[in-house]
């Protein structure tokens, strides 16, 4: 026969010491209720506090205005399909990144009507702004939102900006084309050049930027070589094909010298 285990166990000695811990009591519901309260309220205080300065970081979203002087003109049309727009994230401006789009499409508005869709070609990607050769921009985002164009972490940074390309050429590679008019491609490709300056003078001096800063005007392709920055090459390989004369270093320069004109514009 078995005998129940607790029948055979001996009496437990209990310390006195033991008994009086044993005596007390647990904190009354009310005082455990106050307490959660108050370091709940701590917690939101602590949150609050953290989301207002994440929020002095970010940069405001600035809507330029060139006077009629200029040779750009900028038309707001948000890409409000797009899931970069839909994420509302933003950044604190810190530089300008220049593109080229990569095919032959001289029409900033084809690709603004392109990229108000949830996933443009089935890809997650969307620029700032696109911009034509006669200094049309159409704007797809708020110029403080995080865009997806450089494929890495410049997108944290930098506005992106895409140049229209002319459509007398075509692609035979990533990076190489034939020239069909080699006049008109160069003719097109030239006057986008100018108004990429003109627009990222009027950028630097809406968000307080020195264009001749380290690291403020990149290229995509000086970004990808950097490991900032997806593997391309643009807009370096559109000039090239071209026989054109430009490099980003001569790009900064140009854009420096625009905004000096701009400033001198605002002095009394």
């Amino acid at each position: 026969m078995q005998t129940h285990p607790e029948s055979n166990a001996p009496e437990t000695q209990i310390h006195p010491a033991a008994r009086h811990l044993r005596r007390r009591r647990r904190p009354p519901l009310p005082v455990l209720l106050c307490f959660s309260a108050a370091l709940l309220l701590v917690l939101i205080g602590l949150f609050l506090l953290l989301r207002g300065s994440d929020r002095e970081a970010y940069s405001e979203n600035i809507t330029l205005s060139p006077d009629a002087r200029s040779e750009i003109t900028v038309t707001e049309r948000y890409a409000v399909l797009n899931s970069c727009y839909l994420a509302n994230q933003k950044i604190r401006v810190e530089g300008l990144m220049l593109h080229s789009v990569g095919t032959p499409q001289p029409r900033a508005e084809v690709f603004a009507k392109q990229f108000n869709t949830f996933q443009p070609n089935g890809r997650e990607v969307c620029p700032h702004a696109f911009l034509q050769a006669d200094g049309t921009v159409y704007q797809i985002l708020p110029w403080n939102h995080y865009g997806w164009h450089a494929g890495g972490t410049t997108n944290r940074t930098h506005i992106g900006i895409e140049m229209c390309e002319p459509d007398c050429i075509v692609y035979t590679g990533p990076t190489t084309f034939d020239v069909l008019d080699a006049p008109a491609a160069r003719a097109y490709a030239e006057e986008t050049y100018r108004s990429a300056v003109h627009l990222f003078a009027e950028l630097c001096l809406a968000y307080d930027l020195d264009p001749l800063e380290e690291g403020v005007i990149v290229s995509h392709g000086e970004a990808g070589a950097q490991g900032t920055a997806s593997d391309h090459t643009d807009p370096e390989h559109l000039w090239q094909g071209l026989d054109l004369p430009y490099t980003m270093d001569t790009f900064r320069t140009d854009v420096a010298e625009h905004l000096d004109l701009l400033q001198n514009e605002e002095a009394p």
